[in-house]
């Protein structure tokens, strides 16, 4: 029986066919041995009274060892082939093919899960931001797996602007410590990543579907990252048609304090934010040229308001490089084919673990 995982001749090869390299697919093998047993067994003690045989018992299957499962799946996610291609490069039936990639998904995202690389999916309170940024993609030891808690261990204060009375003048020493607090914050980068989708059948489907700023059907997310490329919180995955801001408005509510304790930045696609947003001096968005008109047939932006957007610009581009970096799984380049249910969300929540993975 071919072993594929050994059959690859050199590190640029590996990387070719997996988008990791051997040392990153060494350490995600660990975790994935263990969820390759704990599934089985959870499975089996389920439906332990239906069952004829213990898990393992039957035909060995084409891939039998952890490592081929593995490269196998990771196969899938970089080079995104369709399923007749996948079965004939494992040697594989093509419904088989797609059989194995069903099984193995909920596998390589426990495996991820041990080693703390998958962002955050829901975020209740603004704190929970703050502990996403120092646990998620910090890559934990396999043998004792960081379990996230349902309530955010970080509580600070949040220092109001009413506690600093009208009459004291800017120059002081509690304005400093004010300032000197602001720019000790955290950062956290917003943007959404958008990729192309099959044309539904359906018209009020692919009505939906259609983007027209791309001017094709596509899904979106959002994606929140940091200055060190990590994915920290990752949004639902919406169709082209909806804005950016309104997709940012549905997973962060108004009226909650989001980024009392946290900078941001955003692009000009999240007009308003300031507005609908509570502490806007963290808020940071770039300046937008104003609109022609009779008064100003020649409008421009001052020097100091383009000093400010290219400080922004290179503050923000950090998400744009995780962004990028997830897309060099071609799974989320390429037009996306499959149509099982939540697929399309699952497949880009496990690539973003990827990824932390990858640039841990």
């Amino acid at each position: 029986m071919k072993n594929f995982y050994e059959s690859v001749r050199s590190e640029r090869q590996f990387k070719s066919l997996t988008g990791l390299s051997k040392q990153t697919f060494e350490k995600l093998l660990q975790t994935f041995e263990q969820a390759l047993i704990e599934i089985p067994q959870e499975a089996y003690r389920k439906n332990r009274k239906n069952r004829s045989r213990r898990p393992g018992g039957g035909r060995k299957g084409q891939l039998s060892t952890p490592a081929n499962k593995l490269f196998f799946i990771l196969f899938y996610f970089k080079n995104y082939p369709v399923f007749d291609v996948l079965g004939f490069m494992f040697d594989l039936n093509p419904s088989k093919a797609e059989e194995n990639v069903k099984k193995l998904l909920p596998i390589l995202k426990r495996a991820q899960s041990k080693l703390n690389v998958l962002p955050i999916r829901v975020v209740k309170i603004g704190d929970e931001l703050e502990y996403g940024l120092e646990t998620v993609g910090t890559v934990k030891n396999p043998e004792s797996p960081l379990i996230l808690p349902e309530t955010p261990i970080l509580q600070k204060t949040i220092l109001k602007e009413t506690e600093i009375t009208k009459n004291e003048p800017k120059t002081t020493p509690i304005d400093k410590n004010i300032q000197q607090t602001v720019e000790s914050r955290p950062m956290v980068l917003i943007d959404v990543t958008e990729r192309s989708h099959f044309r539904h059948k359906k018209n009020y489907k692919q009505k939906r579907y259609y983007s027209g700023k791309q001017k094709r059907h596509t899904i979106k997310n959002t994606i929140v990252s940091d200055s060190k490329r990590r994915v920290i919180f990752l949004g639902r995955t919406f169709a082209g048609s909806t804005h950016d801001y309104k997709m940012f408005k549905k997973e962060f509510f108004p009226s909650k304090p989001w980024f009392s304790n946290i900078k941001v930045c955003v692009d000009l696609g999240y007009q308003g934010i300031k507005k609908d947003y509570n502490f806007e001096q963290n808020i940071n968005i770039p300046n937008k040229k104003p609109r022609k008109s009779k008064t100003n047939p020649t409008p421009s932006l001052t020097k100091a308001q383009k000093a400010e957007n290219k400080e922004i610009g290179s503050k923000r581009v950090f998400v744009e490089h995780a962004i990028g970096g997830m897309k060099a799984f071609q799974i989320l380049s390429t037009k996306f084919r499959n149509r099982a249910k939540n697929f399309a969300d699952e497949i880009i929540f496990q690539v973003s673990g990827l990824w932390n993975l990858k640039i841990s």
